[in-house]
């Protein structure tokens, strides 16, 4: 685990979590701050949900729970995606050691669920 000390007086130690990833390690300086929210930002397609995802998968096998908040992505398309690199979200989440919050808002109105009937002339064959 990496420390590191306080940049604006030097009056304390801020303890480190790896993030597995030792290029990413070395520019912050032996990791993530412990226990602190840590944001990822950038435009579309730059690795953001690759590279959070692969700090907590390669974090929670280590043993050190963690949490991903998306905005963009459902819960099931990141298990999906993560499954692409054969990472087991579901399996991490069952045991306590990931947890995923999907806040993804519509953009559509508000569309109610079609009705039986509705439903029953889609499915029905001539």
């Amino acid at each position: 685990m990496g420390t590191d000390t306080m940049n604006s007086n030097n009056t304390g130690v801020i303890e480190k979590v790896p993030t597995g990833l030792k290029g990413l390690d070395d520019v912050l300086r032996g990791g993530i701050p412990r226990g602190s929210l840590t944001l990822l930002s950038g435009g579309p397609g730059t690795g953001k949900t690759l590279i959070g995802m692969e700090i907590l998968v390669r974090n929670a096998l280590a043993g050190t729970p963690g949490v991903i908040l998306t905005f963009e992505e459902r819960d099931t398309a990141l298990r999906r995606y993560a499954g692409g690199f054969g990472w087991d979200l579901t399996d991490l989440e069952e045991n306590g050691m990931l947890a995923i919050i999907s806040a993804v808002f519509s953009r559509k109105p508000f569309s109610p669920v079609p009705s039986i009937s509705g439903v029953r002339q889609y499915w029905r064959t001539e």
